[in-house]
């Protein structure tokens, strides 16, 4: 198979670092407010992300496992542009 070089749509890492995201804002939606120093504010976000990341549920994972046939359609079909995902 082809594979279109650095294609994000492909890539399910940033996929789980998108759900990571949202969980973030949506768990602690004071996120933006963090005051303290680089790194107190960095030690806060690592314990935060870190609590989101073991806590990502198998249905997470299977529901990107499931999309990826999907995605590599997606992607042939936009000849490797630009893709919904």
């Amino acid at each position: 198979m082809h594979w279109p070089s650095n294609s994000p749509d492909l890539n399910p890492i940033e996929h789980l670092w998108s759900h990571i995201k949202r969980e973030l804002h949506h768990q602690y939606p004071d996120t933006w407010q963090l005051k303290g120093s680089p790194d107190t504010i960095r030690s806060i976000l690592k314990e935060h992300i870190h609590k989101i990341w073991w806590d990502i549920g198998s249905t997470v994972l299977e529901r990107l496992i499931e999309s990826m046939p999907h995605r590599v359609c997606a992607v042939l079909d936009a000849r490797g542009n630009v893709t919904v995902y």
